[in-house]
């Protein structure tokens, strides 16, 4: 088995929307014990 999941988040601009939803579930996951690594691919474009 693996132990990696891969999740991604997209809105229009990429900078608002799908930064926020990943960090409230970063936190999460944070707060269940995981050290999840973000990538915020579009939020300089």
């Amino acid at each position: 088995g693996r132990s990696f999941l891969s999740l991604a988040f997209g809105c229009t601009g990429g900078h608002h929307r799908s930064v926020a939803i990943t960090e409230t579930v970063v936190g999460h996951l944070r707060d269940q014990g995981f050290d999840p690594l973000v990538t915020h691919r579009d939020i300089n474009r």
